[in-house]
């Protein structure tokens, strides 16, 4: 959350948080399965976890898992993916 207000980012792409987990979206009134990019890391196993979204009611469109180092390397090639 830091890193996205603390870029460009904080202008085009929107965010909430839960207890353990970060939300990304396109749109301000972020839906939780639609358009929307999970996000969660495990502090006992030290991964990130990330999954897409893109529709409400249609499958998954990615799901990742990566080592702590890489965490916001993956965020920042997602979010080009995602052309925000």
């Amino acid at each position: 959350f830091r890193f996205i207000q603390s870029t460009k980012l904080k202008d085009r792409i929107f965010a909430f948080t839960s207890m353990h987990k970060l939300v990304v979206g396109l749109n301000e009134n972020i839906e939780w399965n639609n358009e929307a990019l999970h996000i969660e890391y495990d502090i006992n196993t030290k991964k990130w976890f990330f999954i897409y979204f893109p529709k409400p009611f249609e499958p998954i469109e990615f799901e990742r898992t990566y080592a702590e180092e890489q965490g916001l390397e993956k965020f920042r090639n997602i979010i080009k993916y995602l052309n925000c």
